[in-house]
């Protein structure tokens, strides 16, 4: 019985498309934006902010970037467009050397840098309730003044 090549390649092709589709999740739709964040009338000198989607059905696509001289700005897989809960967190650094293991394998020694430690409270970050409206394109100007 001999095969029908044609029918053979259209029906491999058709299999590897579905299979392509199937595995890709969908993407949510993100955003760009960009802001100043102070801490009682003082730019944040260093810091991270996140952006975390509210309900379920983006949990887990959660943004985050680093604030540096009091200034964040988000170009790509920025926040996800919809409400999401903010959380800042701001580091000053301390006199004390420390091991620097962010990025190293288990097998590498570890650089050393200054120590940092978290001054703004939790009620702005682990324990924060503020909230954003993230709309779909830019977002200029969005600042955080913490009190």
């Amino acid at each position: 019985m001999p095969i029908d090549r044609y029918r053979f390649f259209t029906n491999c092709c058709l299999w590897v498309l579905l299979a392509s589709v199937v595995g890709r999740q969908r993407q949510p739709p993100r955003a760009t934006i960009a802001g100043q964040v102070t801490y009682q009338g003082k730019p944040v000198a260093f810091g991270d902010i996140v952006f975390e989607p509210i309900g379920d059905k983006w949990k887990g696509f959660y943004c985050q970037h680093k604030i540096i001289d009091g200034k964040y700005s988000i170009n790509e897989n920025g926040p996800i467009v919809g409400k999401n809960r903010i959380e800042i967190h701001g580091y000053r650094q301390t006199n004390q050397v420390v091991p620097d293991i962010s990025g190293r394998r288990l097998n590498e020694a570890p650089a050393m840098a200054n120590g940092l430690l978290p001054y703004i409270p939790s009620e702005y970050n682990d324990q924060s309730d503020m909230t954003i409206d993230i709309v779909a394109g830019q977002n200029e100007n969005r600042d955080f003044q913490l009190k």
